[in-house]
């Protein structure tokens, strides 16, 4: 059997495997939000979000005072936040502690979170003047 042959039936079977790996696996959601939060500050940020959240006092009337009411915070300001693992620590006990930046047109804030097995505390909100 000839090389062109060969390559002939690989390509069948190439062609017939990916028909078949679509056919079955191909309408799963399941993972969707994992495959495009693949880097670890996204797949903080997925897990931050799927946990209830309480706020301190200090958060509240940060939010408060912007405007912004808690569903708003969770659903719109927690996925764009910008995670700097520098000076969070991950693996603290019982909570990891993550700082955390958010910045829009009208916004420049540092946030403290911690991230508990069953919870997501927000500690802190602060106003920050972001570096150029």
């Amino acid at each position: 059997m000839s090389f062109i042959e060969r390559f002939k039936f690989y390509l069948i079977g190439v062609l017939a495997g990916t028909f078949l790996v679509i056919l079955i696996f191909g309408k799963r959601n399941s993972c969707k939000d994992m495959v495009t939060n693949y880097l670890p500050g996204g797949r903080v940020l997925l897990e931050m979000k799927s946990k209830p959240m309480f706020y301190s006092n200090d958060a509240l009337a940060k939010l408060e005072s912007a405007n912004i009411d808690t569903a708003s915070f969770r659903n719109d300001i927690l996925s764009k936040l910008d995670i700097d693992f520098d000076l969070s620590d991950q693996r603290a006990e019982p909570c990891g502690k993550y700082v955390a930046y958010y910045q829009d047109s009208t916004h420049h804030w540092k946030l403290n979170l911690e991230k508990c097995k069953e919870k997501v505390d927000v500690k802190s909100i602060e106003d920050y003047v972001p570096s150029k």
